[in-house]
């Protein structure tokens, strides 16, 4: 099935996709992609996959690829989110890694997620790149102060946890569903509220 996707692909994402609508003409072609366009293609269809041993296991991790997720030989259980639109590159997600269902990575600009090698990831979790000042500051806005999030190998992350900028999940470690982490995880440590 995976082979069948991958030639049908290949033919039919290639041609010109006019929108008479807008007026907009979007093309696909390994010379000059609509680098999100393509993101966007690739994520719908990769999260309206009806759940399988197939779309769980291969299917969805292709497609997330195709979107530009950096994935290895990992189970993706169900749809994820990803924003804003262009953050699927900088996210990188290892071997063995299962990634339940509604998991969201909030990627800002020039920051990555990095989650390693046999990562269990929890349904809701939410990975959060972007933090806000509490100062108003010109015009009543908040400035935003952006920071990776690294997710070393062998970690389980229970749902609903919530991971902010700038954290670093140790080796081994357990956090608690529920827990928001705003400061590093040391390596085989259980985090209830860090």
């Amino acid at each position: 099935m995976l082979t069948h996707l991958k030639q049908w692909l290949n033919v039919n994402a290639k041609p010109v996709i006019t929108n008479y609508l807008l007026g907009l003409e979007v093309i696909f072609s390994p010379i000059k992609p609509h680098k999100h366009l393509k993101e966007s293609f690739f994520l719908r269809l990769a999260n309206s996959l009806p759940r399988s041993h197939r779309s769980d296991r291969r299917l969805r991790s292709y497609l997330l690829t195709k979107a530009g997720v950096n994935i290895g030989d990992s189970t993706v259980w169900d749809g994820i989110e990803i924003r804003p639109i262009g953050a699927a590159s900088r996210i990188t997600i290892g071997q063995g890694c299962f990634i339940n269902s509604g998991v969201r990575f909030e990627c800002a600009p020039e920051v990555t997620i990095k989650i390693g090698n046999r990562v269990q990831i929890g349904s809701r979790c939410s990975f959060e790149t972007m933090n806000h000042s509490v100062v108003l500051l010109e015009k009543n806005k908040r400035g935003g102060f952006p920071k990776s999030i690294v997710v070393e190998d062998d970690v389980w992350i229970a749902a609903r946890a919530v991971i902010l900028p700038g954290v670093r999940i140790g080796k081994g470690s357990v956090v608690a569903a529920g827990a928001v982490v705003t400061k590093d995880v040391p390596p085989f440590t259980l985090s209830l509220i860090h």
